[in-house]
C-alpha cells in the first residue's frame, strides 16, 4: 500500500522531468539551427557573398547540425546575416523573427 501511494506520487514528478528534458534538448536544437546558419553565413560570405538563403528540414544537408534534427520547418538566412526559424518536431514548435 505505501508502494503505491509512493508510486502515485513519483510518477508525475518523473514524467514531468522527463518531459522538461525533452523540451529543452528541442530548444537546444533550435539554437542549434541558428549557430549553424550563422556560422554558414560567415563562411559564404568570405567566399562569394550571401544572399536569403532558405534551409529546409528534413533533409537540407548545407547546415552543419549536430544532435537531434528539427522534423519539419524552415529557417530562412538573411543577406544581413539574421535567421529566422520556424522549426518543428511534432511535439514543440520554435520560432524565431528576423
Amino acid at each position: 500500500m505505501v508502494l503505491a501511494i509512493i508510486a502515485l506520487i513519483s510518477i508525475p514528478i518523473i514524467l514531468n522531468v522527463i518531459e522538461k528534458a525533452e523540451k529543452g534538448a528541442f530548444e537546444d536544437t533550435a539554437y542549434g539551427v541558428v549557430d549553424a546558419a550563422r556560422i554558414y553565413y560567415a563562411n559564404a560570405s568570405l567566399d562569394k557573398g550571401v544572399k536569403e538563403e532558405t534551409f529546409t528540414f528534413p533533409g537540407d544537408k548545407r547546415l552543419k547540425l549536430s544532435g537531434k534534427k528539427p522534423q519539419s520547418g524552415s529557417a530562412v538566412l538573411y543577406e544581413d546575416g539574421k535567421v529566422a526559424l520556424a522549426i518543428s518536431n511534432n511535439k514543440w514548435c520554435a520560432t524565431k523573427k528576423k
